[in-house]
């Protein structure tokens, strides 16, 4: 039986999800629900060492032994700082320690109650990664407890093996422990270039047969050979790709009106657009809330993110795959081993004849008119910086040469720094540059409103 706590039940589901079965636990009632409820799992192997400082020593014995994570758990208060020893010898050792620390809810530091310190700040120095799980009941707080748990246990080994802590508030150690079977709690892999071709054939295996939604982000243009990736991967598979002018991504099977194209689906072509599986690349875009409005809508597909980085990012909030390599490496890898051709992209065909039923604003004057304009008469070769805001959106309305390599400043959608990124592109480049900024209304002292572009 386990503890009815929803984020004790997602911790243990998760850590046995990926493979840590063996804890060292001293004495206290903050961590009950944690320790009982894997005392009655046979999953779980538990030492029980009554002094943290000679547990968390223990534990780094047993991942000597068994050349496996191994965790430690205590309750709140100064018995996490006697793990400082262990957890600093570890990380210079680089042994992979799971710590497990109960806590007190955040409210109540600093506040004169019995056994709450800063136990999210202690190890910060000596740790590859901390987390402090939420302790609200949302569907939001359960995604992000979530995340924040894969993303912990991920840290174990990732560019090498470390300690890593898990704090996670408990409201009360008084817990009923009535649940019977854990959740079935989403778990997010990381591959890296190293996987073998058997793995590559399973994974394109599972993408047969599903609908696939690449997503680019804003970067530089893409080289020949990683555009030539690109296309053979959509036209081996049933994929379409999103991106926007930041992208500069001209593949066969691109929309590049997808700021449009999104905002234009209704419940109908909800239905027959709807993305199994969403793959994402690069950084930031400019239809971001309309792409998660648009999968959030669908049938709830999981994702994929391709970075060199092998960072987390789950903007989805159904993110089930990293992988840890370059786009073009990924795409070339999973078409290669690819035997089954399609007879033709119909994923791609459908999103491109829905494209093609959208209709550009027709307006004769301001500010719109004035940006189509310039775009529609913009030289081959050049480079188009964009300000965020309405200058981005409006930039998305109309369809330019794909010579043309366009920027912005769109990694945190702020608006600053536009001119000044054109200037430092220009003042290095051969090509003719434009700039577009689109400015608030701003009101004359006499007069009507003006626009300024």
């Amino acid at each position: 039986m386990y503890s009815n706590l929803y984020y004790v039940q997602q911790l243990l589901a998760l850590i046995k999800s990926h493979n840590v079965t063996k804890f060292v636990v001293s004495p206290g009632s903050r961590h009950i629900p944690i320790v009982i409820s894997m005392e009655n799992d046979p999953a779980f192997q538990l030492y029980s060492i009554v002094d943290e400082r000679s547990a968390s020593f223990f534990a780094l014995g047993l991942i000597h032994k068994f050349r496996e994570p191994v965790g430690v758990i205590c309750t709140s208060g100064t018995a996490c700082a006697n793990y400082t020893s262990a957890i600093a010898e570890a990380y210079y050792q680089e042994l992979p320690l799971l710590v497990i620390t109960a806590d007190r809810l955040p409210s109540f530091l600093n506040q004169l109650e019995d056994q709450t310190i800063p136990q999210s700040q202690l190890f910060k120095a000596i740790t590859k990664l901390v987390v402090s799980l939420p302790h609200g009941r949302t569907d939001n707080d359960k995604w992000f407890t979530n995340r924040l748990i894969n993303e912990a246990l991920l840290e174990l080994d990732h560019h090498g093996k470390g300690p890593v802590q898990i704090n996670i508030p408990i409201e009360s150690h008084i817990d009923n422990f009535e649940c019977t079977k854990l959740p079935a709690e989403r778990v997010i892999r990381r591959y890296t270039i190293s996987e073998n071709r058997e793995f590559w054939i399973r994974r394109a295996s599972y993408l047969r047969d599903k609908k696939i939604l690449l997503i680019v982000g804003e970067g530089n243009p893409f080289t020949e050979e990683e555009l030539k990736s690109i296309n053979t991967f959509c036209t081996s598979y049933n994929a379409i790709v999103l991106a926007d002018k930041m992208s500069n991504c001209h593949a066969e099977y691109t929309i590049n009106s997808a700021f449009c194209v999104l905002n234009a689906i209704n419940r109908q072509e909800l239905s027959m657009l709807s993305p199994d599986i969403v793959i994402f690349v690069r950084a930031n875009y400019s239809f971001n809330p309309e792409s998660k409005g648009f999968i959030r809508r669908s049938r709830w597909p999981e994702s994929w993110f391709v970075s060199p980085t092998g960072a987390v990012r789950d903007p989805f909030q159904n993110l089930s795959d990293i992988f840890e390599m370059e786009e073009s490496i990924f795409f070339s890898k999973i078409s290669e081993v690819n035997t089954i051709k399609l007879e033709q992209n119909t994923y791609g065909r459908m999103w491109k004849e829905f494209e093609s039923t959208i209709e550009l604003p027709q307006v004769k004057f301001g500010q719109l008119r004035a940006i189509l304009e310039l775009m529609r008469n913009l030289p081959n070769n050049c480079t188009l910086n964009l300000a965020n805001s309405q200058a981005v959106r409006m930039a998305q309305l109309i369809d330019i040469d794909p010579s043309i390599e366009v920027h912005g400043n769109r990694g945190t959608d702020g608006i600053d720094g536009c001119l000044s990124a054109y200037v430092g592109f220009a003042s290095n480049s051969l090509k003719t540059a434009f700039l577009i900024i689109r400015e608030s209304l701003v009101q004359a002292q006499v007069g009507p409103q003006i626009l300024r572009i």
